[in-house]
């Protein structure tokens, strides 16, 4: 099926194409547009061209709760991301980076660190400002959904 639709998406000229599930249960295309959206978004989000609704996996339990109140997304983010841009912005550090290195790394430190070019020392003292900005549990096993969800939502 994803080959007979990249050839879809090749002959209709378009270089990204999403896919949602088809939804009997509800009539009308809202159910399926927000599906098609929130594909779109996901694979934007990780530079791929075609993607189907039920491979965008953890952000697929954001829906629900995007569609019911949208702006609970926003607020999300206002309340626990925005502060730490502001950080950043503010005091020119990388708080920002590195927690999404982080969450990269599965909760990695070393390899944080690796990736980022700095001493695990660093990571730590950044990683432990997170919690006092934003109030994110940055051991939290459900803070990488969260935070990729609203970090591309900026």
């Amino acid at each position: 099926m994803r080959a007979r639709l990249s050839d879809l998406a090749r002959q209709a000229q378009v270089s990204e194409a999403t896919v949602s599930r088809v939804l009997n249960d509800k009539p009308g295309v809202a159910p399926e547009t927000r599906e098609a959206v929130l594909a779109a978004n996901v694979a934007e989000a990780d530079g791929i061209e075609l993607l189907a609704f039920e491979d965008t996996g953890a952000y697929r339990l954001l829906l629900p709760a995007m569609s019911d109140d949208p702006g609970e997304l926003e607020r999300f983010y206002a309340e626990t991301v925005e502060p730490l841009v502001a950080y950043d912005d503010q005091y020119e550090t990388d708080l920002v980076q590195t927690l999404e290195t982080f969450l990269e790394c599965d909760g990695n430190v070393a390899n944080t660190a690796s990736r980022l070019f700095t001493h695990r020392h660093t990571v730590r003292y950044r990683l432990e400002r997170v919690p006092d900005l934003s109030g994110l549990d940055v051991s939290s096993g459900t803070l990488a959904s969260y935070f990729a969800a609203t970090s591309s939502t900026a």
